[in-house]
């Protein structure tokens, strides 16, 4: 399945996901403007649809690993290909500036912070 880098040559199953994510993918791998457009499956509405539907055979999903890790570690997902591409995307913690001395959001931002901290240690290996 390691052909799926390169959007010139002929994948053996379906793609599934976001087009627009499957597009952005190819970009950052140096492939701009490709047609994807007679390559997808079926056409799901939620990221853990597709999963479901890869698990079950019907194709080649995209997602965020760390959301699937739990079936990537039981090999019921098995990475095509070892890029993992930037998504852009990032989480802010915020609050109102008159709350900043508050011991509760204090707790809840060290708690956030240790957990994302774990996660990344523990998923280090998904998100090279």
């Amino acid at each position: 399945m390691k052909q799926i880098g390169d959007p010139r040559r002929a994948v053996d199953a379906p793609l599934l996901g976001r087009p627009d994510w499957w597009a952005a993918w190819y970009e950052q791998r140096g492939h701009r403007g490709v047609d994807l457009t007679k390559r997808f499956g079926t056409s799901l509405q939620a990221e853990y649809l597709d999963a479901a539907a890869a698990i079950a055979g019907q194709g080649v999903t995209i997602g965020s690993p760390l959301l699937f890790a739990d079936d990537i570690k039981a090999g019921r997902l098995v990475p095509a290909h070892e890029f993992v591409a930037e998504s852009g995307r990032a989480f802010w913690f915020v609050y109102p500036a008159v709350r900043e001395n508050s011991r509760k959001i204090a707790a809840f931002r060290d708690w956030v912070q240790a957990d994302a901290e774990q996660a990344n240690a523990e998923y280090a290996a998904l998100i090279r």
